[in-house]
């Protein structure tokens, strides 16, 4: 009977402890959202407010460090990547940008070691699947069921499907671009989430009204505005929605880290107008900027009947600039705009005259185009100009293996000057487009 009350009294007065460490205990949290350029693991302060978000949560955590009455009770680290791209490198990326965050918060004296959990996901499919779970798309159901899929699928060892062939395959890859353009570039980020106790008595950090900090009960919820977190503060897992938090500062840029080599654009291309007029023509084009590409041509036919002096010959070069207009600022993908500049020389018969132009005709023009993916290193390229030509043009008569020149005149012409439907062979290192891989992650 002894053993009995002293159970009920040992009962009661851990009752009574956890019940004072309820009413004098707060459970809250913090967190830090950085994102990452395409094919990056730099940390870039001017790219997405990054500096800001990072010079405000270390002012709050700092001001919670200093905090006698706080107690830190864990720091997690996620980071990942975008699924566009080889997986190995996906990876690397994740590593390396959880890397980085982690450097940055260690030489800052904000962290230890031994407080710190990373949770590196490679491609972050947890992420895309809470986009993904809370927009309104048509075909929500349809993808859910595919990222519910392995990652790889094998048969006798070997991989035959997986998430990412189906997810790209899924109504044409119309789906996978729209979440591209949708979710990719958040996915591309290293998240860093902060768990703590505050006493009730004590003021906690100022968060500029964006936090609001709820009693510890079972399960804790922490509200924000931007970002909510549902879960267990022993389990620091389960995150429905992620979104960055507001700043109003700039951060000291910190020291650059070691990224990948930067990709390399360039095309090999030939006019498919031109080689069906039986006109031999080659082209290329580099990225020097982002969007900007310069471009260089050259076409030349040389053919003659000698019998009747009758020629088609057309010799040409063309040299320009253009800039591409998509979101990521890079080549040889969507619209464009473009100047460039041309020289001509020919020499031909139309109906028993002939017409050469004297050495060389000038020009410039400005143009549009437009770049259609139709596999991983090959596009159909669009493009129109229009501009002014002039030049010194002989016309003539083919006659016993003569020309009889007529006349011979100055001519301006303003209009069109440029008509091409291009294949374009893409290459370079990180120059891929279509529906199987778009730059960057």
């Amino acid at each position: 009977m002894r053993k009995i009350l002293i159970m009920i009294f040992l009962l009661l007065s851990f009752g009574l402890g956890y019940a004072q460490e309820i009413s004098e205990v707060y459970v809250t949290s913090d967190t830090l959202q950085v994102y990452f350029r395409q094919d990056k693991i730099l940390l870039d302060p001017q790219f997405r407010s990054n500096g800001k978000r990072l010079k405000e949560f270390s002012r709050r955590f700092n001001a919670l460090l200093n905090n006698p009455q706080s107690n830190v009770r864990s720091i997690l680290i996620v980071s990942g990547a975008s699924p566009e791209g080889p997986s190995t490198r996906n990876r690397y990326l994740s590593d390396n940008r959880a890397q980085v965050i982690y450097d940055y918060l260690l030489d800052r004296h904000l962290v230890d070691a031994e407080h710190v959990e990373i949770e590196s996901r490679g491609v972050d499919w947890k992420g895309l699947e809470a986009f993904v779970r809370a927009s309104n798309l048509p075909y929500k159901e349809e993808v859910l069921e595919i990222l519910a899929l392995p990652e790889w699928i094998k048969e006798n060892g070997k991989v035959v499907d997986g998430r990412k062939h189906r997810l790209m395959n899924y109504q044409g890859g119309k789906v996978w671009n729209e979440l591209y353009d949708r979710y990719y570039a958040d996915l591309r980020g290293t998240r860093v989430m902060i768990a703590y106790n505050i006493l009730k008595a004590d003021v906690a950090p100022q968060t500029d009204g964006m936090q609001e900090v709820m009693p510890r009960t079972d399960t804790v919820y922490v509200k924000k505005v931007d970002t909510v977190f549902i879960g267990n503060v022993n389990n620091y897992n389960t995150i429905v929605n992620i979104t960055p938090l507001p700043a109003t500062e700039e951060v000291d840029k910190p020291a650059p880290a070691k990224g990948p080599r930067k990709p390399f654009y360039m095309v090999i291309k030939s006019n498919l107008l031109y080689d069906g007029l039986v006109i031999p023509n080659i082209g290329a084009e580099i990225g020097i900027t982002r969007g900007g590409v310069l471009s260089g041509s050259y076409q030349n036919i040389w053919l003659r009947d000698k019998g009747w002096t009758r020629w088609y010959r057309l010799e040409g070069f063309e040299a320009g600039l253009k800039w591409y207009l998509n979101k990521e600022k890079r080549p040889f993908k969507g619209h464009r705009i473009e100047v460039f500049g041309q020289m001509f020389t020919w020499d031909f018969t139309y109906k028993e005259r002939g017409y050469l132009a004297e050495r060389w005709a000038y020009g410039g023009s400005i143009g549009y185009g437009y770049a259609l993916p139709i596999g991983r290193r090959f596009s159909l390229d669009f493009e129109i100009g229009v501009g002014y030509l002039s030049g010194n043009m002989h016309e003539y008569i083919p006659m016993d293996g003569h020309r009889v020149w007529q006349s011979l005149e100055r001519f301006h012409w303003i209009g069109p000057t440029k008509l091409g439907v291009t294949l374009q062979w893409l290459i370079g290192r990180g120059n891929f487009n279509g529906k199987e891989v778009k730059e960057g992650r």
